[in-house]
């Protein structure tokens, strides 16, 4: 699992989106896997005033369309299929489960950044992402859905737990980093270095300021601390640091199309804490965590296997640029 489920969690729960105030999903087919839209929402309803001049519905749809039409036929496409999902399955969903949906969005939030500018990077997530209260409402009530269909399903194996905990409170390295776009290139890296006079930390980390491709190269390739046990670390940088000296420089490994060449500064000794009194928080961890993957999984298959027909040229430019990015 990944070091930090939290983060990962605020990636993927403003992911899906939710319902948008006017309801392009009009006409929807009573097939189990067709939703068409059969009208676009065009009411002469007065938007706003420019100078006393008034912009309609009528005016701004097709800017609408094309700037928000994919996401909305999203949203609402994946309401109106998850609740069909649950209805198969005669499940609900209460206030309750909402409510818990707000209430680890805030936790996420809060373990990422602190006490102290929760509330601000809560406004400001919102803000963001156009969230108001009746599409943040919508939002919860998705990913309530969604986990009340993928949770029974999810299953969390002690090894896994364990995984979590040995990331956090384990070993930790932190070590230096060169990346070059030939194996030639690092291995003339690495001899060059093994050949300097003196430290070979500073000649690895000047090395790394003027030559690395890598974005640690303006910290002399310092990058963050992380665990061996951590999967989302490529698995070619954990086998070379493994076994590696303190100060010694590793041999060439791939490393996300670049070859690099680490360097061990310091092996940081576990926290101390003990498994059994954090276990029952890294179980629970480690489940949001795998139901926050089911669901986003969950969400996708659903809309990739549905026959979503976009008839409106613009919201059907939108909705082409969103499937693209689903995949």
């Amino acid at each position: 699992m990944p070091a930090r489920p939290h983060a990962a969690l605020i990636a993927l729960v403003l992911l899906p989106g939710c319902a948008s105030e006017p309801d392009p999903m009009k006409g929807l087919n009573n097939s189990e896997k067709v939703i068409s839209i059969r009208e676009r929402p065009t009411g002469a309803g007065v938007v706003a005033r420019v100078e006393g001049v008034e912009l309609t519905w009528q005016d701004l749809s097709r800017d609408f369309a094309e700037l928000s039409g994919g996401r909305v036929i999203e949203e609402a496409a994946l309401d109106r299929l998850l609740r069909r999902r649950l209805a198969e399955a005669g499940l609900t969903v209460s206030p309750e489960d909402i409510d818990r949906e707000r209430a680890l969005l805030i936790d996420a939030i809060r373990a990422e950044s602190g006490e102290e500018i929760a509330g601000e990077l809560f406004v400001r997530l919102r803000a963001r992402q156009g969230l108001g209260e009746h599409r943040f409402r919508a939002l919860l009530e998705r990913n309530a859905m969604l986990r009340k269909l993928v949770a029974p399903g999810v299953e969390v194996d002690p090894d896994e737990v364990q995984r979590a905990y040995d990331i956090v409170h384990g070993e930790r390295l932190r070590i230096r980093l060169i990346t070059a776009p030939t194996t030639g290139q690092a291995a003339g890296l690495r001899r060059q270095i093994r050949e300097a006079e003196g430290s070979k930390r500073l000649a690895f980390a000047e090395a790394a300021a003027r030559h690395s491709s890598h974005p640690s190269s303006d910290r002399g390739g310092l990058i963050s601390t992380f665990s061996l046990r951590d999967p989302s670390i490529p698995s070619s940088l954990r086998t070379a640091a493994a076994n590696l000296p303190a100060g010694e420089v590793s041999e060439v490994v791939a490393f996300d199309n670049a070859f690099a060449i680490i360097l061990i500064e310091e092996r940081l000794p576990p926290t101390g804490v003990e498994f059994s009194e954090v276990a029952e928080r890294f179980s629970r961890e480690v489940r949001i965590t795998k139901e926050r993957l089911a669901m986003e999984d969950f969400a996708r298959r659903l809309l990739r296997n549905a026959d979503i027909q976009v008839l409106d040229p613009g919201a059907h430019w939108s909705w082409r640029n969103r499937a693209e990015e689903r995949r």
